[in-house]
């Protein structure tokens, strides 16, 4: 179980707290507490909840059930262009890891940073196809079911941690990834993207890493 205060903070009891709890048959439950002057933050807060049981009639009866506050939002030009230069500025962090032998550093750099704005992109390709209507779950938990099976393979192998090798091999398949739907996504939006940018440092990575890459 974890509780308010378990980590040296101290709790909030006036608003809404949560105990989550791991039963022994299995079952998992985070029990949220809200004292009645909360019920409307609560409501406010909780749109896809739905009251299974209000004997004293203490809760609002118009909560609409939607998902809509997690809809995957169009991104703005300067947003795709953080996003993009991001990715490119960090995978060669992730090279100078691999030439050091700093497999934390450099696996850090790749799943951390590389693939979360690989990640982030993808978020909104999917979305766009979608009419931006479309909730991808807490940590992009339904984003593979809407992938290809060849974007999930592609993945798959930069999501390989195992070895400097695999680590390098992997960088390699994010950065060819990311730029091919990079330019699906700007050409599809109308959004400039610097393929200067990213065909070099996709040069710099294969002269890098050269040796691992045989």
């Amino acid at each position: 179980m974890q509780a308010p205060g378990d980590f040296d903070r101290q709790p909030d009891y006036q608003h809404k707290y949560n105990l989550m709890m791991l039963f022994t048959d299995g079952n998992r439950l985070d029990l949220g507490l809200c004292p009645l002057s909360g019920i409307a933050d609560w409501a406010a807060d909780d749109p896809v909840a739905q009251i299974l049981a209000d004997p004293q009639h203490l809760l609002p009866t118009n909560l609409q059930h939607s998902d809509q506050i997690y809809w995957t939002t169009a991104p703005s030009a300067q947003a795709f262009r953080n996003c993009c230069n991001e990715f490119w500025w960090v995978t060669p962090y992730v090279v100078k890891g691999l030439q050091r032998h700093e497999v934390f550093f450099a696996t850090d750099h790749s799943y951390q940073v590389c693939l979360q704005e690989l990640r982030r992109l993808l978020d909104w390709q999917v979305a766009a196809q979608a009419g931006y209507q479309l909730n991808l779950g807490k940590n992009d938990k339904y984003l593979w079911a809407h992938l290809t099976p060849a974007l999930q393979s592609q993945l798959q192998v930069g999501l390989d941690l195992s070895s400097e090798t695999q680590i390098a091999k992997g960088l390699v398949q994010l950065n060819q990834t990311f730029d091919q739907q990079a330019r699906l996504f700007a050409s599809a939006q109308g959004f400039d993207y610097d393929t200067e940018e990213a065909t070099a440092v996709q040069q710099y990575v294969h002269q890098n890493l050269a040796a691992l890459l045989k």
